[in-house]
């Protein structure tokens, strides 16, 4: 739990996120060349949850000397959008329909980080809260900004690379059942 009180590992029951959607998330972000462009890791995932974090770059900061507030609007929506996916069922997608940032104080320090919690659920959109911290040398974690997102499952439509990672299960199943 963060010192506000926000505890994404609390945001639905306990429930173990199967292997196979844990890779085709992570797959789908290694696939995003603009997540490789802000050196941004996917560092944690389960159930309806998720949580990104980026270094601070000279290349990521505006003319003050703190985050640029487009990197930590980046934070929100894809982590938003790969808590969602982690509850969608094999061979369905995930896009944000809508997403919203309220920066609270300037990001200055090594490191954000962003943490994503559904809300609900649902089998056309889904609603998700994220809560972005920066985390300095020997400091708590200071809350810099909020978000919400509404992310749409896109039904039969996966991202390449997130569908490469079960058709590689299942082929690899077939070899080892025969």
């Amino acid at each position: 739990m963060t010192t506000d009180g926000f505890d994404p590992w609390a945001a639905l029951p306990d429930a173990p996120l199967p292997e196979i959607q844990e890779k085709r998330v992570r797959a789908g972000v290694a696939a995003q060349g603009f997540t490789a462009h802000l050196g941004a890791e996917l560092t944690a995932l389960g159930s309806g949850r998720c949580r990104i974090e980026i270094a601070a770059r000279p290349e990521l900061m505006q003319n003050h000397g703190v985050f640029h507030g487009g990197v930590i609007g980046y934070l929100i929506d894809n982590a938003c959008a790969c808590a969602a996916a982690t509850l969608v069922p094999l061979g369905h997608g995930v896009m944000t329909a809508d997403f919203g940032v309220s920066l609270l104080a300037a990001a200055a320090g090594g490191r954000l980080v962003a943490d994503a919690r559904v809300v609900k659920p649902g089998r056309r959109l889904t609603a998700v809260e994220a809560r972005v911290h920066v985390l300095t040398d020997g400091g708590a974690p200071r809350l810099v900004a909020t978000g919400r997102a509404s992310i749409a499952v896109i039904e039969g439509r996966e991202s390449p690379a997130a569908a490469a990672t079960h058709s590689a299960a299942a082929g690899g199943e077939e070899r080892s059942a025969g």
